[in-house]
């Protein structure tokens, strides 16, 4: 299944524009309007199809980039993309499946069999027809607040099932999670603190769950793989800081000094692990609730100096205050996950660096007590913290995107929003909508991400894929022909590359001069300004902000683009008469910089 062509007449920033996204047809739509502004019915379709094209991906995918600078309507054509439009909106949709071409939106046409050129007279309605078998999935990393989840009254009708696995998303799935404790007139609140901490633990157990289950062939990013996570407790003293703030009356410094002394005391570094996640738990489930009456109430019986014998008492006699019938705050399900915890430590290595921080290998553990951990933070603060062995943050990024589409590709979830399925059989066909998945991402590693995503779906997935991709990065358009590109200016699909110009393989600085449409050149506009000061200067039309010739010239001298430097060397030589001798000594000492740098390199 391949998406060919979109016609929108009004949403957001497009308005009566179409979109081409296929290489095997170009389509046009003759639209028409009567004296009441209302589009008229069996408007003409014009339907080229491509005899030339050749397919340069696998059999089962596709790929389209959509480009343009900042407002061009790329987000646009997304949100239509994945069902973010009201019903008033007009629009259809054209597919190719099954060597035929397919109408949605479209009252008087459903599918025909294209072998040529073709016109047609189409209507269009207000309602899709739901391509079968298909789903739709979307992947933001950028933080948007069109990408959470929009009320069904404003929902219209869609072409596909949609799966979004966008950050936003999820985190706005993240926000209905609260703390239900029966608790009268006391509910605790979910900050975004601790939706973000749980968000990150479920990126984690996504990444371990892509590393544990796949080989090299099916997952096999541009980077070492990590063998091992961090553990670390979090800093005690902060806590404690907290506890002084929230807590003036109460605060009891002699106890908590008392509480540090008995952690000191800890026989091993296990131990000090152990206890220093009793404390954790303890003191952030009190501050998490320091509203509640009741909890004020017990604090000094749970911190006591008189009773205090050692962290284990501690940790038992806050679970028998807290989980007392006779109080309205029942704690049970929260302790009960928190024994879980303390019973999946125990299987953690014996060699705990100091007591605060443990290295768990991925290969040999079945990291079940994320889960648990996950569950304790939406009723208690976070007090740990996770970091991959050996991981630069553009590595991680890439690792949570890649084993998020890993995710569901194993079906690994039985709710058919975040799995394969529709009626629990597996779909035939995906468009993958992909926002930006190279934006935080080395240039070097945007040179490789199509190559890379083309390696991982077709290893990956055995369904008719066709991604569609929205970027800024000009290493994009260079793997793609320019018939697998839209180009957008204010939303409309314009062609920069006529003239039998290609994208695929051509030089960067074309791409960005062209497909970018940046008019203004490629020069950073603060260089360009001071180099324009050189030459007025040079010229003697504006001698306001260069001052001096030796001024101008240390200038020419940082000029990178040979040719440019060369002209206004030549400028300046001629204006300023710079006499032969001068000449040569800069032309020797730019001939020893260069011998220096060759040495340089051979040795």
């Amino acid at each position: 299944m391949e998406l060919v062509y979109l016609w929108v007449e009004d949403y957001k920033n497009i308005e009566k524009n179409g979109f081409n996204f296929s290489p095997r047809f170009k389509c046009e739509f003759k639209y028409e309007y009567d004296e009441n502004n209302k589009l008229k019915d069996n408007c003409e379709l014009i339907i080229d199809y491509n005899k030339e094209y050749i397919n340069i991906f696998p059999d089962n995918l596709n790929i389209t980039a959509i480009v343009g600078e900042n407002g061009s309507g790329k987000s646009s054509i997304l949100d239509l993309l994945l069902n973010r439009y009201l019903n008033k909106n007009k629009l259809f949709f054209i597919y190719y499946q099954n060597n035929k071409l397919h109408f949605s939106g479209v009252s008087n046409r459903r599918s025909i069999d294209v072998k040529d050129s073709v016109t047609l007279n189409i209507s269009i309605n207000d309602f899709l027809n739901i391509v079968d078998d298909t789903k739709i999935v979307y992947y933001s990393n950028i933080l948007n607040e069109a990408d959470h989840v929009l009320p069904s009254v404003v929902k219209g009708h869609y072409l596909a099932k949609s799966i979004n696995i966008s950050t936003s998303y999820i985190l706005d799935q993240n926000k209905t999670i609260e703390t239900e404790f029966n608790v009268v007139n006391v509910r605790p609140k979910t900050g975004f603190d601790k939706i973000y901490r749980s968000y990150r633990i479920q990126q984690i157990q996504m990444a371990l769950l892509a590393i544990k289950n796949t080989s090299e062939e099916s997952f096999n990013p541009p980077f070492n793989i990590p063998d091992k996570i961090i553990i670390k407790n979090v800093n005690l003293k902060n806590l404690f800081i907290k506890f002084k703030e929230d807590f003036k009356e109460n605060f009891e410094k002699k106890a908590f000094k008392e509480l540090l002394d008995i952690l000191e005391k800890s026989n091993s570094s296990e131990e000090i692990f152990s206890n220093y996640v009793k404390m954790n738990l303890i003191l952030s489930l009190i501050l998490e609730n320091k509203d509640s009456p009741n909890l004020k109430k017990l604090l000094r019986d749970i911190i006591n100096v008189k009773t205090l014998t050692s962290l284990e008492y501690f940790y038992e006699n806050a679970k028998r205050e807290l989980t007392n019938p006779h109080y309205l705050m029942n704690y049970s399900e929260f302790f009960d996950k928190a024994d879980k915890l303390l019973r999946e430590i125990e299987k953690f290595p014996k060699k705990i660096s100091n007591g605060y921080e443990i290295e768990l290998s991925i290969k040999d553990n079945e990291f079940d007590f994320l889960e648990i951990y996950e569950r304790l933070i939406q009723q208690s603060e976070y007090f740990w913290d996770f970091n991959w062995r050996g991981l630069s943050s553009g590595e991680e990024v890439f690792l949570y995107q890649f084993s998020r589409f890993y995710f569901l590709r194993k079906n690994f979830k039985e709710d058919e929003n975040l799995n394969l399925k529709i009626k629990r059989k597996e779909v035939k066909n995906l468009i993958w909508l992909i926002d930006e998945g190279e934006g935080n991402l080395h240039p070097e590693w945007q040179k490789r991400y199509i190559n890379y995503l083309i390696e991982f779906f077709s290893k990956n997935f055995t369904q008719n894929i066709h991604i569609i991709l929205t970027s800024h990065s000009p290493f994009i358009i260079s793997d793609l022909p320019k018939e697998n590109v839209i180009f957008l200016e204010k939303g409309e699909q314009l062609n920069p590359f006529e003239d039998g110009k290609q994208t695929f393989g051509a030089n960067i600085h074309t791409l960005l001069s062209h497909g970018f449409f940046m008019k203004e050149g490629l020069m950073g506009e603060f260089a360009k300004d001071k180099i324009n000061q050189v030459y007025n200067f040079i010229s003697r039309k504006d001698t306001i902000f260069i001052k001096t010739k030796e001024e101008a010239q240390n200038i020419i001298n940082l000029i990178g683009e040979p040719m440019l430097k060369k002209e206004l060397q030549f400028l300046y030589d001629k204006e300023f008469e710079i006499d032969d001798i001068d000449k040569q000594i800069r032309e020797h000492e730019e001939a020893i910089e260069k011998l220096k740098s060759k040495k340089k390199k051979n040795d």
